[in-house]
């Protein structure tokens, strides 16, 4: 059985539209597991919490690029073609609005400590979703993510859809998608059809849902390619923490190849309280070394 544990975090800082800057946060997430497996699914009764939270404070940011705010509500869902920059949009605690990013093809690269070329955190009220097809997005540092949507408080759904999308992350940490519902309530759906996923470093995860609380986590990939490199590597990361909630990965065609110490191919968890843990794999191959 696999353990996760909390991240420490420190507060982000966005003053403003034009000039936003973020403290990193700075994370910490390390596995603990006895033997490596090409597909786990684990159902854990009621025990103790295997994670710490950790305090985090939030801004309001939306980062639409220079000469684009005007033209396109990126948080909206505005179709954006051909996007180079990145994109923020992140919901404030007590705010009460849906957050909807649709872009087509693409092409954002950065470098940095946790930097993401697209981001929706929340700690308010309302669904997100985010659209992407084609293109593709690059990250380059410790805890980058491709896809980052982070709910702190509040509820809504978060929803995740990806059509032929190349996503490459590097160094410790890192992840194509990543969606994590820490606090409030609300379920996790990540939908991904056709494209490439890498990453490379340890604990380097190709998709991951996580909900800490009551939620359900819907993964679905199907004719995806995931490559993961380095130990404690996951190539799709399905795990509920909460007191209710089902955990459903389901994995149709394409390719997962996991390389490293304790590495798995798919990994769904639900641990305490009431709900199933499920993979269902069909047509794809799934391999650990």
């Amino acid at each position: 059985m696999m353990d996760y544990f909390e991240r420490q975090a420190a507060p982000i800082t966005l003053p403003n539209a034009e000039n936003a800057s973020r403290t990193p946060w700075q994370r910490r997430l390390s596995c603990r597991t006895k033997q490596m497996t090409g597909v786990h699914a684990a159902r854990v009764g009621t025990r103790g919490g295997g994670c710490i939270p950790a305090a985090l404070a939030l801004g309001l940011a939306l980062v639409l690029g220079a000469g684009e705010a005007a033209a396109q509500n990126l948080c909206a869902g505005d179709v954006v073609t051909g996007r180079t920059s990145i994109v923020v949009c992140d919901r404030a605690a007590g705010e009460t609005r849906d957050v909807h990013i649709n872009l087509r093809n693409p092409d954002i690269s950065l470098t940095g400590y946790n930097e993401s070329p697209v981001t929706a955190d929340t700690y308010g009220t309302g669904s997100v979703t985010i659209e992407v097809t084609g293109g593709s997005l690059r990250a380059s540092g410790n805890w980058a993510k491709g896809i980052r949507s982070w709910s702190n408080g509040g509820s809504g759904d978060v929803a995740v859809t990806m059509k032929d999308v190349d996503i490459a992350t590097t160094n410790d940490n890192g992840a194509p998608v990543y969606v994590r519902r820490q606090a409030g309530t609300g379920n996790i759906k990540i939908d991904v059809s056709g494209g490439s996923f890498s990453t490379t470093g340890a604990v380097s995860q190709g998709i991951t849902g996580w909900v800490q609380v009551a939620g359900d986590i819907d993964i679905d990939a199907k004719d995806l390619a995931i490559k993961t490199e380095g130990a404690n590597a996951l190539g799709i990361f399905g795990y509920r923490q909460g007191p209710t909630g089902d955990v459903d990965v389901d994995v149709r065609g394409g390719s997962i190849e996991t390389g490293g110490f304790l590495a798995h191919g798919v990994y769904s968890g639900a641990i305490g309280g009431t709900g199933n843990a499920d993979v269902s794999v069909s047509g794809a191959s799934v391999t650990t070394r």
